[in-house]
């Protein structure tokens, strides 16, 4: 659940702050326990899916590195490690190869909302990242919901609307409700609280021509714990609102669930509300068949059929006022993959910029080859591209 706690937390930063940045990033080690270290695979891994969520600087090292020089890019006496390269081609990547990388916006496809108070009922604010199998979940009790239900639903809904091969941004429906807007369709997680400037916010936007999907306990009472009519409505109930709508499903779709083992009817569900509500996504991203690797049995010894066949592909593109777009496609699974990639508009071919590779595109489709556990960068063009001839059109 790393990356997807990462993600998450630089989407709603993304919609609360001007400038999103991560200071200790994931390199460092407490001590000289070198096997502890990260390797440089996972390391340039991890980075560009930080920097394909809107991560635009990061501070790498921590600051105990200073001191004990654990896993520092260089040695006490100067010496360059191979992390040293990592932190340098990264450097490389945001500020040659791509231009006005500061410029770039990631684009997202739908919203889940982000109101405090129904996280409150958990703990203060978001999960840290990296720890959502730490959420608590039990007491207190309100109206009958224990508490972390509504942070676990907010949590997996981010998954569920990835693994649909659509990407879905935070929206804090208090601090920039107006970002909403963006949006034809946006997740609310159940929770019994809400604020109440929340809830005219959304009746507001509703109305305007929204829909809003809620997937658990209908909210009741307001920030102070006073009764509420959520959205006016006399009762729960899926129906219109001025030109748009609010769909209703009485229990949640993830609350209960972990990453890599969504149930197959939420992402179903998802997909479907998606298809029908939502704008079509910048990028849809699917496999091109069920993945399956071979691996060493847990317990036991010997070999294993592994099977996962939910969609662990991620593709985040990127453009700037000017229209320019960069595209990250992200492999989440510990087996090379082909990823089958529909734009929604017209795309004539794609550069890696680790290759120079050019990829042309079929109807604004094509299909990309990308190792285990590593993320691509392309720049898109407009123009067409003959492979045969190696020529740009």
């Amino acid at each position: 659940s790393g990356y997807q706690s990462m993600a998450r937390v630089l989407k709603l930063m993304n919609a609360s702050l001007n400038y999103t940045w991560s200071a200790e990033f994931m390199a460092g080690t407490w001590n000289r326990i070198l096997p502890s270290r990260v390797s440089d695979d996972h390391m340039r891994f991890m980075a560009r899916c930080a920097l394909a969520h809107g991560c635009k600087a990061i501070a790498w090292f921590m600051f105990h590195d200073r001191d004990c020089w654990g896993d520092a890019p260089v040695s006490s006496h100067g010496h360059r490690r191979p992390s040293w390269a990592v932190l340098q081609e990264t450097i490389d990547l945001c500020f040659h190869k791509i231009n006005n990388w500061d410029d770039l916006v990631p684009q997202m496809d739908t919203a889940v909302i982000y109101d405090l108070i129904q996280h409150r009922h958990t703990a203060v604010g978001d999960p840290m990242p990296c720890n959502d199998q730490v959420v608590h979940v039990g007491l207190p009790l309100i109206g009958g919901v224990q508490a972390g239900i509504a942070t676990q639903e907010y949590i997996g809904l981010f998954r569920l609307v990835e693994q649909a091969g659509y990407q879905a941004g935070a929206v804090d429906i208090l601090a920039r409700p107006n970002l909403l807007n963006d949006y034809c369709l946006a997740f609310l997680p159940g929770s019994p609280l809400i604020e109440r400037q929340a809830s005219r916010n959304l009746r507001n936007w509703i109305n305007s021509g929204g829909t809003l999907v809620i997937s658990g306990q209908w909210p009741n009472l307001d920030e102070n714990g006073k009764n509420l009519q959520f959205l006016d409505l006399d009762k729960p109930e899926s129906c219109s609102i001025g030109l748009g709508r609010v769909i209703w499903q009485n229990k949640t779709l993830c609350a209960t669930t972990s990453a890599e083992q969504d149930d197959f009817a939420a992402i179903q569900l998802v997909k479907d509300v998606l298809i029908n509500y939502a704008s079509k996504p910048h990028v849809h991203i699917t496999v091109e068949e069920t993945v399956s690797w071979v691996d060493w049995k847990k317990e036991g010894g010997g070999h294993e059929l592994f099977v996962q066949p939910r969609n662990l592909g991620s593709a985040i593109l990127h453009r700037t006022a000017d229209g320019r777009c960069v595209l990250f496609v992200l492999n989440h699974y510990p087996v090379a993959v082909r990823f089958s990639l529909q734009f929604a508009e017209e795309v004539g071919y794609l550069q890696c910029l680790d290759t120079n590779h050019k990829y042309a595109t079929v109807n604004n489709r094509l299909t990309l080859d990308v190792d285990r556990k590593s993320a691509n960068v392309y720049l898109v063009h407009q123009g067409q591209y003959n492979e045969q001839s190696n020529t740009v059109l």
